[in-house]
């Protein structure tokens, strides 16, 4: 856990794919950690973080075993003063709602 908290506190760009990754895991305190970490390199680095939780949101949006992507759209609502996050977030909640209806139109109806 201290090198995750160390690569925030340096505000390691370099990092950010090998953080997004540990949203993998099955340890909640580690995860918590690079999305603070993530964070404080965004903030730092605008620009070096929002595009890749994004592309990271996107390729688990229909297979995320781990629900990496909880952690990631946690990261992403600390930014949603961003264009690009707002955006994002619209488009996640609408493709959230859209499955959700589906599934409900596709159960049997008893009367």
């Amino acid at each position: 856990i201290w090198a995750i908290v160390i690569l925030g506190i340096m505000r390691d760009k370099e990092a950010v794919y090998c953080l997004l990754d540990v949203f993998e895991s099955d340890e909640d305190f580690t995860q918590e950690a690079a999305a603070d970490a993530l964070v404080l390199i965004e903030r730092a680095h605008p620009g070096s973080v929002v595009p890749a939780t994004i592309e990271f949101i996107e390729r688990r949006i229909d297979n995320d075993p781990f629900h990496a992507k909880i952690f990631a759209v946690g990261v992403l609502g600390e930014f949603v003063d961003q264009i690009s996050v707002k955006n994002f977030l619209i488009k996640l909640s609408n493709y959230s709602i859209k499955k959700l209806f589906t599934f409900f139109s596709s159960c049997p109806v008893s009367t």
